[in-house]
């Protein structure tokens, strides 16, 4: 006869085989005295398995309802509103305060560096040895001497 492995077998008493397969074995364990042993071995070998990691588990705590747990919510919405509030307050408040900076009003001084070459520059000099000359000017365009450029 045509014996299942251990393996399929053990897949049976797990519940793990399809439908096709669990119907060919009932028809060969109804025939074969020897696979039908090692079946009813291992269902027991599993329900001993079961009973011990049972009696190891003890009693399992029961868990709370859902109802429970809704009733037991807080609710989330005014906190919310407060901290929505809040932050629009302080956005008004920073609003204001950057307004009245006054960031619209001009320096009362102001330094500008224009570069402009008048004259020759000898490439072959070094630039501590070149003349420079500096034009300073004041806001109206005048030089040191009140002279205008």
């Amino acid at each position: 006869m045509n014996c299942f492995n251990e393996d399929i077998l053990q897949k049976y008493v797990d519940g793990e085989c399809t439908a096709e397969e669990s119907r060919k074995i009932e028809i060969h364990t109804g025939n074969c005295a020897e696979c039908r042993n090692t079946v009813a071995l291992f269902k027991r070998r599993s329900e001993n398995i079961k009973k011990q990691i049972n009696a190891l588990v003890g009693d399992v705590p029961e868990m709370p309802g859902i109802s429970t747990l809704i009733k037991e919510k807080k609710p989330v919405i005014p906190i919310r509103k407060k901290l929505v509030y809040g932050m629009a307050a302080a956005s008004v408040m920073l609003i204001i305060v950057l307004l009245l900076e006054k960031p619209f009003s001009s320096p009362d001084k102001e330094t500008i560096m224009y570069y402009n070459i008048d004259y020759e520059i000898d490439a072959n000099k070094p630039l501590t040895e070149q003349e420079m000359v500096l034009y300073i000017t004041d806001e109206n365009g005048f030089g040191l001497n009140n002279d205008s450029n």
